[in-house]
Parts: structure tokens; sequence; C-alpha cells
């Protein structure tokens, strides 16, 4: 649940603005009880043809997690100059985990959390930003190849720091440059196959974007972001041994067009490029996939049929069916889809 409450006054051309917040969640999960069964390596699309196997589960593990936090916040808005928010939270965090047999594991924490953020107009068109913020998040769960498969990983202190330029080309029509770094912990299987916490992960990273209408009938949203995944793997006896990240990708570059005729009321035309760099598929850096690139494209025409609106919508995915495959931290991989085409019609009655 959540509860807030603000209060606004107004100074000349400046406008602030004070929150107070509370939030509050219980949340209880149970992971385990399986058994894991390997049949050795087999070929993606081949399946053999084996024996059904007999399996023992055992009772589920339960994880309970509750969470309150309450905080404080401030926006200040200066019109033609720019703009101001701070907030600090205090958040309360137990979490218990119990396993069949064992007594209860707690863990406590209650950390100090705290943004601040800002905007500065540099001229009618030109802006200047800059962030930090100390957050507190759960990193998601064990996959289903771990042998803790499914486990709710505890929450972790995260930070990210960002800053950059906002453009006004004209009105409709802007460019973002930016620079970021967010630092977490960085979980992954160790030589058991236990998922757990392994060190530390640092992204840095450049964003560019390029976003509104070129054209009464054109728009375009496009952007780029080159990373620099970094691992600090201290799981290793012989001490920190610093990777790239599996999952994140180094460079993507990503075009989104729709084209509206002005002759033609109702049709749109729409398209997707995306590249993809070169990234790493093993989590010791030994393996690497080659860079692709992906077309998507539609056309969309809305028209009105016995007084009733309808849509008509034709989609083409992965048109130059680009073989691929998208790897994770865990070793997983999930391959691109195939070329696909969608028709579909809608109407409103």
């Amino acid at each position: 649940g959540e509860l807030r409450v603000s209060k606004f006054f107004v100074e000349n051309a400046r406008r602030h603005t004070v929150y107070v917040t509370a939030r509050a969640r219980d949340r209880a999960s149970t992971f385990g009880g399986g058994e894991l069964r390997f049949f050795g390596p087999v070929t993606l699309g081949a399946f053999p043809n084996l024996a059904e196997p007999q399996f023992t589960t055992t009772n589920p593990t339960l994880t309970e997690t509750k969470q309150v936090t309450g905080g404080l916040a401030y926006e200040g808005v200066w019109k033609d100059v720019g703009q101001l928010s701070m907030a600090v939270q205090k958040s309360d965090y137990k979490r218990t985990r119990t396993r069949d047999g064992d007594a209860p594991v707690e863990g406590n924490t209650a950390p100090w959390l705290y943004n601040a953020g800002g905007a500065v107009y540099l001229s009618s068109t030109l802006a200047a930003y800059a962030s930090y913020a100390r957050g507190f998040e759960e990193l998601g769960s064990a996959p289903g190849n771990a042998v803790n498969r499914d486990e709710a990983v505890p929450a972790e202190l995260t930070s990210q720091i960002d800053a950059g330029l906002r453009y006004q080309i004209r009105p409709g029509l802007q460019v973002v440059a930016g620079v970021f770094q967010i630092d977490k912990p960085y979980y992954g299987l160790d030589p058991i196959n236990v998922f757990r916490r392994l060190g530390d992960i640092r992204h840095r990273g450049v964003e560019i974007s390029l976003a509104g209408s070129v054209t009464k009938e054109l728009t375009v949203v496009a952007g780029t972001v080159l990373l620099q995944p970094r691992i600090i793997d201290t799981s290793v006896a012989a001490g920190a041994n610093n990777l790239t990240a599996i999952g994140p990708i180094p460079r993507l570059v990503r075009v989104n067009l729709q084209y509206r005729p002005g002759s033609i009321q109702g049709l749109a035309l729409d398209a997707k490029v995306e590249s993809v760099s070169s990234r790493f598929i093993s989590v010791d850096n030994s393996r690497k996939l080659p860079g692709v690139i992906t077309i998507d494209a539609g056309i969309r025409y809305t028209t009105t049929i016995s007084n009733v609106p309808v849509r008509l919508r034709l989609q083409g995915r992965n048109l130059t069916n680009a073989n691929s495959i998208t790897p994770n931290a865990s070793t997983q991989i999930r391959p691109f889809e195939k070329r696909r085409f969608e028709f579909s019609i809608a109407a409103d009655f």
C-alpha cells in the first residue's frame, strides 16, 4: 500500500511542492521442492526420445518479505530558469527464509535512501540536467537452471548518477545526449550452480536520442546507447576478476519511423531498424556473438464501416530473418524470433 500527501505554494515565478510519503508491503513466496535431472547436451530443435524419469519432490522453501518506507520530498520549478527535486527516505526491511526442517533465517536492514536532481535552462532551447539516486531494490530471482531456482534475491543498495544536455531543435523535435553510471550488486551462478551474490556490477555509458516530428507526416524516435558493463567478480580465490557483464548490450542503435501521408486519411506506415553489437555469451568472456541487424515494418489503416470505426493492421517482424540469440548472466539463452507476419482487424461497437 502507499499513502502520499502533497502541498504546494507559489512564490512569484517559482512553484514549490512538498510531498510526504509512506509505503508498506508484505509478500510471501515459495520456491524449490522440485528435482533437477540432466540429460546431457542436445541440439536445439531436436528432441531426444528419453524414458520418463521418476522425480522425488521435497517441501518448498518459504520466503517472507516485509518492508515499510517513509519519506519526504521537495520539488521546485522556477519558470525559464530551472527546476530542482530532492527526496530522503528511511526504509525498514525484514526478510525471513524458512527451509523444510531448518530454523528460520532472518535478515534485517534499515537504510537511508536519497536522491536529488535538477535542470538549468541555458537558453530557450537548451537545458542541462544532472541527478543522483541511492536506491534499495530486489534484483529478481534465481533462474530455472540454478540449484536454488526461483529463490527471491534479497533487496540490495544500488546507485545511479547521470548528466546531460537537452536541445529543442524546434517545437515538437528534440535531441538529448547524456552520460550515466549505475552501480549494483552482481548476482550469478557460482561453480556449483547456486545463484548468489558474486561481486559488483558497474554500467557506464553514453546515450543519445532524437524524438519528435521531422515533418507533419514523418515522426521519428531514434537513439543509441554505448555501454560499458563491467563485473567485479570477488568470488574467485585469486581475488577480484574484471569481466564484461552478460546480458547488457555494449552498443544498441534503434530507429523507429512513422509516416502518415496527408493525401490518404487514416493511413500510417511504420518501420523499426535495430542494430545490436557483438556481445559475450559466456560469463568468463571466452565466447562471443557477432552483431546483428533486424528490421520490422507495418501498415495501419483506420476507416469507418457502417458508422463503426475499424482499424486494419499488417505487421512484419524480423523481415530479413536474422538469426541470433540473446544471452543472460545465468547462461540461459533465448533465440531470436523468426520472420513472421501478423494481420489484425479491430472494430469499436
